[in-house]
């Protein structure tokens, strides 16, 4: 009986939606070959959602319009589900593009369990649409919640939220494969009532097994380019290092209370990327051991940078040194 409730009508939504793709250029155009192998994408991540217990069916949720965040490609919305506060994930454009990588974030997250990523619930389908379902983190992004402490935020809660950053990107990147994220940046970054660091939106993560050039699409905002790695944005080779780079950007972000880079614009930004002698100064960061460690993460070279495994040991031991000298001062 239970297989046959997961199975009900579920074919012939997933029809209807991917007939509605097939209407779009972007899907027409491609090769006959490509559109089987989408089309069959879709159809496994769907059985692997029935068969799953994740598929939820779109009756059940209350979506509320218009969204209350969003980016370039998809947008945020409250849901209530069973009772449940939650938010949905759906795409601005109804076109093979983003099916793709709503597809590739679907894969990623209903493999992925820790503490400090918000909890994947599942997938449901319109006629139109196909939606991700999220658990609802109350709280602000990192960036918000950095400017609202206006240079208040304790030594305590500083540390708490890198040492959270850190160990949940040794998380990332010891997985088998390793998962690099690529778009590491505050606003992606929740914090919740406990001052807890909850990692969303994992729309342009992927897998990664080898070193790669593979662009993907940017924004052309300010606020991403700030974060991304050199050889990222000159579409060069690059590799899991591209996250530890962002990672030393936002702690310098929550060391200084000043954005990377925040009166550079786009163009600046630029010329930043192309000039090897052109170096973010730390001098801001106070203490001399944190400004030697986001150094080391946000070096250009990508050969000289320091990866997740040894961003973790030098953290471990600033941690380690701190404490005892605290307990020196307290004796």
């Amino acid at each position: 009986m239970k297989t046959n409730y997961i199975n009900y009508n579920m074919d012939s939504d997933s029809n209807i939606l991917f007939n509605e793709i097939k209407k779009h250029s972007s899907f027409s155009n491609l090769e006959k070959h490509k559109q089987e192998e989408i089309e069959l994408e879709f159809d496994n991540t769907v059985k692997t959602a029935k068969n799953n217990l994740w598929f939820i069916p779109n009756k059940e949720l209350d979506i509320t319009y218009p969204n209350f965040a969003g980016g370039s490609f998809s947008t945020i919305h409250d849901c209530k589900w069973r009772g449940t506060n939650i938010v949905v994930k759906k795409p601005i454009q109804n076109n093979i593009t983003n099916l793709i990588d709503f597809i590739k974030e679907i894969n990623i997250c209903s493999t992925l369990r820790h503490p400090h990523l918000v909890q994947f619930l599942g997938i449901s389908l319109t006629n139109s649409n196909l939606l991700i379902l999220f658990e609802k983190i109350n709280g602000p992004n990192l960036e918000d919640y950095i400017i609202n402490k206006n240079s208040m935020m304790s030594s305590n809660i500083q540390k708490h939220i890198v040492s959270q950053l850190i160990t949940t990107f040794k998380f990332l990147h010891n997985c088998n494969p390793p998962i690099i994220y690529r778009d590491l940046k505050p606003p992606n970054i929740l914090i919740d009532k406990n001052s807890n660091v909850k990692l969303t939106d994992f729309g342009l993560s992927k897998y990664f097994q080898n070193e790669s050039n593979e662009a993907y699409l940017l924004s052309g905002e300010t606020g991403t380019i700030r974060y991304m790695a050199p050889e990222v944005f000159n579409n060069l080779k690059y590799n899991l290092k591209v996250d530890v780079y962002s990672l030393g950007l936002i702690m310098y972000f929550i060391y200084t209370f000043e954005k990377p880079f925040q009166e550079h614009s786009v163009e600046s930004m630029k010329i930043y990327f192309k000039q090897d002698d052109l170096i973010l100064s730390t001098k801001k960061i106070k203490s001399k051991t944190i400004q030697n460690i986001v150094n080391k993460c946000i070096d250009k070279n990508p050969e000289q940078r320091i990866d997740i495994n040894e961003l973790f040991i030098a953290w471990d031991i600033y941690l380690t040194q701190h404490q005892n000298r605290n307990r020196c001062i307290i004796v």
